[in-house]
């Protein structure tokens, strides 16, 4: 008869009392048994013990002062008795089938210590934002490089065997945001981590994620601080053929720090990071493509919530103050440029701002001609030149 081991799921909860019910009713109707759920309420301030108490009956409950994530993860696989530990966070969901397939793996490749899975980003509501992210990982194994670099791996789509947690803890106390990362290279160190190209957990986006961009520079600081740290913490363990790999994976950071630090006026340590990600990394940072992506990314978070002169202010800070090292930094300036003159004028097209949306067309156009072959461009330009001829002709009429 086949053995089907006990699967513990551990749940760290902080005032996500209006996710946590569908979290765990995600868990209730996996295809496989047998499993324990136990969730550990990190000092939660909200209804989230009354939400808890319905499930008194089929979920182990443990409270604690707010000790941040790391520690609630550790106190719940402390108290957990299954051979896998499953992981799952409060604003998360499991599709159904999730456990059984990466019990299944495990199962059959006892070589590994960890598997993962595909996630479709879901919003507020749990409607699909996003399928399929992590489309790029092609093959069932996930290897210590790309861990590094860029991990696929969140952490409600892991399954670890108890054996392949690190010691002396699973998650090292102190380390903040990114605390599940440190987790997966301390595996990936070890073991080797599977993946299931299948997305089999529904990551949740919202303005409370702790990885959410952040605003202010203090927070900037204490994200950055964190992940260098954990490069600095496994530098020595990382086998030499991977040590050009860790460089790349600093370089990542600092890079990717630089644009929130202009966000924030401090246009010259904005600079400064840029060009030590250049120094460390030159193949990647040095032509500015993937800067731009990055660039973008803050430039369209501003827009949608504060507005285009915010954003276009944004970027006139930023290409006013990039480094010297940054290779034709007027080339990704008007493709830049370009995709959020695009971006403002769909924003302006939803408020029937329609004679804002022909001038951002036209704006982009000018910064990058290329712009207008996008059909959904060609849409709005024609429909925003429609309403003014009509709203003019109508008050002929009446003339």
């Amino acid at each position: 008869m086949h053995h089907f081991p006990l699967v513990s799921v551990v749940v760290p909860t902080y005032n996500r009392s209006c996710y946590l019910s569908e979290a765990i009713q995600s868990v209730f109707v996996q295809e496989y048994v047998p499993l324990e759920i136990i969730v550990v309420d990190d000092g939660s301030t909200d209804n989230t013990r009354e939400v808890l108490h319905q499930y008194f009956d089929r979920v182990t409950c443990i409270y604690q002062s707010n000790q941040g994530a790391a520690v609630a993860r550790n106190v719940g696989i402390a108290a957990s008795k299954g051979a896998y530990i499953a992981l799952l966070d409060s604003d998360d969901i499991w599709r159904p089938g999730k456990l059984r397939e990466q019990v299944q793996f495990l199962n059959d490749k006892p070589y590994y210590g960890m598997v993962g899975c595909k996630v479709v980003e879901i919003a507020h509501d749990g409607s699909v934002i996003q399928n399929g992210l992590g489309d790029d990982v092609s093959q069932e194994y996930v290897a210590l490089e790309r861990v590094l670099l860029d991990s696929p791996l969140p952490p409600s789509t892991l399954l670890v065997r108890r054996e392949a947690l690190p010691q002396p803890y699973p998650f090292t106390p102190g380390i903040h945001y990114c605390e599940d990362w440190e987790f997966c290279l301390r595996v990936a160190l070890i073991h080797p981590i599977g993946y299931i190209n299948q997305p089999l957990v529904g990551y949740r986006s919202h303005s409370q994620n702790l990885t959410f961009p952040i605003v202010s520079q203090a927070k900037v600081e204490e994200h950055l601080c964190n992940r260098l740290r954990v490069l600095t913490s496994i530098a020595t363990h990382v086998p030499p053929e991977l040590l050009a790999a860790q460089a790349k994976a600093e370089a990542n950071e600092y890079a990717r720090f630089s644009i929130p630090t202009y966000m924030n006026g401090e246009f010259v340590l904005g600079a400064a990071r840029i060009a030590t990600a250049i120094r460390l990394d030159p193949e990647r940072w040095y032509a500015g493509g993937e800067l731009a992506e990055v660039i973008v990314l803050y430039a369209g978070l501003l827009l949608h919530q504060r507005g285009e002169r915010e954003a276009f202010v944004f970027l006139d800070n930023v290409f006013a103050h990039l480094p010297v090292e940054l290779k034709k930094p007027e080339h990704m300036r008007a493709a830049v440029y370009a995709r959020i003159r695009i971006a403002a004028a769909f924003e302006d097209y939803r408020q029937r701002q329609f004679g804002q949306v022909l001038t951002n067309i036209f704006k982009a156009t000018v910064n990058n001609p290329t712009s207008l072959a996008n059909r959904g461009v060609l849409s709005i330009t024609a429909r925003s030149l429609v309403p003014p001829l009509r709203h003019r002709r109508v008050g002929n009429l009446h003339r």
